[in-house]
């Protein structure tokens, strides 16, 4: 409902399963913290690539490898892994949800802050709670208590 009313100014999901997209959030609107399957991309060149390949891969158990022209002269193909557009433990975050969750600390930026289904134990967003204003009103709604700062039991 709030977000019909257009009163959801950011959305941040640590979710890959694009529950959210079933809600009517578009791709643009949701800031994902470890991406969602949307896609596939090269690990190291970074260009997306084909997702049903990849998914014909994984399901036969085999590695998709990027073949993509580089323009550079002494190698045609990149070669690099591809994989599913999520990000992996260790990588990187990526740098849209990082804008959005240093931006929602700043005055004025976030009136209400709800979270919904996380125990918050794991960061970053064990720490959005610590992000915004003492003043900011917060609401968790969650199937577990969470042991967790600035929410009532």
């Amino acid at each position: 409902m709030v977000h019909e009313k257009g009163m959801v100014a950011h959305y941040l999901t640590q979710n890959i399963d694009n529950l959210e997209s079933k809600a009517g959030f578009t791709e643009e609107e949701i800031n994902q913290a470890h991406g969602a399957n949307f896609g596939a991309i090269c690990a190291k060149c970074g260009r997306n690539q084909d997702q049903v390949e990849l998914q014909k891969c994984i399901s036969k158990g085999e590695v998709m490898y990027c073949k993509l022209k580089t323009g550079m002269a002494k190698k045609s193909d990149c070669e690099g892994p591809v994989k599913p557009k999520i990000t992996f433990f260790g990588e990187q975050l990526p740098t849209k949800f990082l804008n959005v969750l240093n931006k929602i600390g700043d005055p004025g930026e976030c009136d209400l802050l709800i979270v919904i289904g996380t125990a918050l134990a794991v960061h970053p967003f064990a720490s959005i709670v610590d992000e915004v204003s003492d003043k900011t009103p917060k609401v968790l709604i969650n199937m577990t208590t969470t042991e967790c700062y600035d929410f009532d039991n």
